[in-house]
């Protein structure tokens, strides 16, 4: 695995994790900075949002049933 490689596992990895926890404020930053910097993290951690907001959306749909 290339350094970045590991670097963009490591942020993908604090990017799920954070919808399960807070992160702790150096994390934070080393995401933030990370993001910066690469595109593809960058589209990882939108497409995560996209994703729990359809996750979201559908069960309340199946809430109202």
């Amino acid at each position: 695995m290339t350094d970045r490689a590991g670097k963009c596992h490591r942020i993908t990895a604090l990017a799920s994790a954070s919808r399960e926890r807070s992160l702790t404020p150096v994390e934070k930053a080393g995401v933030r900075f990370h993001l910066l910097m690469c595109g593809p993290c960058r589209a990882f951690v939108h497409n995560l949002k996209v994703i729990e907001q359809a996750a979201h959306q559908f069960n309340g749909q199946n809430n109202k049933s």
